[in-house]
């Protein structure tokens, strides 16, 4: 009986890339490498498969040649200009004024989002965004105030690597507790905390594609439609 080594690889080859990484010779960032081109290791791993078969020697030869290969990729990653070049920043907005009433959209395709009361009396609405990708802000400023805040990726496929650089993707809103509120909120992928006792709502709608949501709700009667695809939700 023959035996693979897929594991005993795979176990090596992850403590040489941590090793790597440790010495500053792998970029951390290189490791979103690995997710965006998930589909191509499928690949690799099903020919693989396929050869150990009949050539078993030719499986794991083939193993070893793909970890070597993929830490190879990972330590010039930089110098092929894999790693994504964008960088996270941070973005404030500020509306003031007083209104009869106030709309407020958040279209936010990635990263948590927190939603919370303002202590300014002034201040309809604020939000602090910390991102890498593309920021929108609009504020018709009529009597009737809309106010939109829209944040995409502008990456191909849609991930958080944030916490490589001890950072995170997140906006934080916080609203005004004078005016009556038509809220709405569309999440894609990130958690959502809504702290929304406060506030005066006249409608409300929030909607998560992935990630959980916890909300706090104000007393009161008012459309409410609250729906998650994937993840928990706590009220």
């Amino acid at each position: 009986h023959q035996r693979s080594y897929f594991w005993p690889f795979l176990l090596i080859s992850g403590g040489i890339v941590w090793i790597l990484i440790n010495q500053g010779i792998i970029d951390p960032k290189a490791l979103q490498i690995l997710v965006r081109f998930w589909p191509v290791l499928l690949v690799i791993a099903g020919l693989q498969i396929l050869l150990g078969r009949r050539f078993h020697w030719l499986h794991n030869f083939f193993l070893a040649a793909i970890f070597a290969g993929m830490i190879f990729v990972l330590v010039k990653a930089e110098d092929y200009n894999l790693i994504s070049s964008s960088t996270l920043q941070t973005e404030e907005f500020t509306s003031t004024g007083e209104v009869e009433s106030l709309a407020v959209k958040l279209d936010i395709e990635y990263g948590d989002l927190e939603v919370s009361p303002t202590s300014e009396e002034d201040v309809l609405f604020f939000s602090s965004v910390t991102h890498d990708g593309d920021l929108k802000f609009i504020d018709n400023k009529d009597e009737n105030r809309d106010i939109r805040l829209i944040l995409e990726n502008d990456e191909i496929m849609v991930f958080d690597f944030g916490w490589l650089d001890h950072a995170r993707v997140e906006t934080d809103v916080e609203l005004t507790t004078e005016t009556l509120l038509d809220f709405s909120a569309d999440m894609v992928s990130g958690n959502g905390y809504f702290q929304l006792g406060e506030l005066s709502l006249e409608k409300l709608e929030i909607e998560s594609t992935s990630g959980d949501l916890t909300i706090e709700l104000p007393p009161g009667e008012y459309p409410t439609n609250i729906s998650s695809t994937s993840g928990n939700v706590e009220m």
